[in-house]
């Protein structure tokens, strides 16, 4: 027995929503970023999903995401990373 795709799915990281994704049939799936923005028409899910965590606000490119540091000192921005 298979199961269908739910028609919307959060896209989390950590604790914040940073888009999610709706079901629209035989057109696939549409990516849509947490400022309800359309971000295009994928084939899959996980297409749809990679497009979201690309547009996340902070990305400096592909795998790179900006990581700030807080200490005793205050905060410093570390130089990007690939996660």
């Amino acid at each position: 027995m298979s199961s269908a795709p739910s028609p919307l799915a959060y896209i989390c990281h950590g604790r914040t929503c940073v888009g999610f994704i709706l079901a629209r049939g035989k057109l696939g799936f549409e990516a849509i970023d947490r400022d309800e923005n359309s971000l295009g028409m994928f084939a899959s899910q996980r297409a749809a999903a990679s497009a979201i965590f690309q547009k996340m606000p902070g990305r400096e490119g592909p795998g790179k995401l900006k990581v700030n540091v807080h200490d005793a000192f205050g905060s410093a921005e570390t130089p990007a990373q690939e996660f």
